[in-house]
């Protein structure tokens, strides 16, 4: 009897390990932003928008949206839809359907094409670049050091920038010029 219950227990620990990240996503994504506002209004001026500097609040939530539609699709080299993309496909596409922003398919263009910040001035919807030497892979920042974006190996998921992994190749977070 003892043995069953083991089996059931670690069965039922298994189910909620498959829930734990998705959840996760969704409170740092958005309820985090939510039961945290006062912190953000308090820290800025009246007129200023509300969550960042650079994206408003229709943006941000719109942008929201696109990327929790596109959390756990697969990865497809060159690809920009829900059957696969990689991870400049997933910034380019994110933005131009959330944004109506046109953003080449392309790490490298994307990052010519946007300026460095600090990472004590990063913000919803930044963009965070890895590679050694020239940048050769691409996501967006979420908040408090987590961003996402496309693996190979994963698909599209949520990573925490201070993984040893990402941390070798961190290259810096970008912000979009726009006029």
């Amino acid at each position: 009897m003892k043995k069953q219950k083991k089996t059931i227990n670690s069965k039922v620990i298994l189910k909620l390990k498959q829930f734990i990240k998705p959840l996760l996503f969704l409170f740092i994504i958005v309820l985090f932003p939510i039961l945290n506002c006062s912190y953000y209004v308090v820290q800025q001026k009246p007129e200023s928008i509300l969550y960042s500097d650079h994206l408003s609040a229709v943006e941000t939530e719109k942008l929201k949206a696109e990327i929790v539609k596109y959390y756990k699709t697969p990865y497809v080299w060159g690809g920009n839809s829900f059957g696969g993309i990689d991870c400049s496909g997933l910034v380019s596409v994110i933005y131009q359907q959330a944004l109506g922003v046109d953003l080449p398919h392309n790490v490298l263009e994307i990052y010519r094409m946007t300026k460095p910040i600090s990472m004590n001035k990063a913000q919803f919807g930044d963009f965070v670049f890895y590679g050694r030497g020239k940048p050769s892979h691409v996501g967006i920042y979420i908040i408090d050091g987590y961003f996402i974006h496309a693996t190979t190996t994963r698909g599209v998921i949520l990573s925490k920038m201070s993984e040893k992994y990402y941390r070798r190749q961190f290259m810096g977070v970008h912000r979009l010029i726009r006029y």
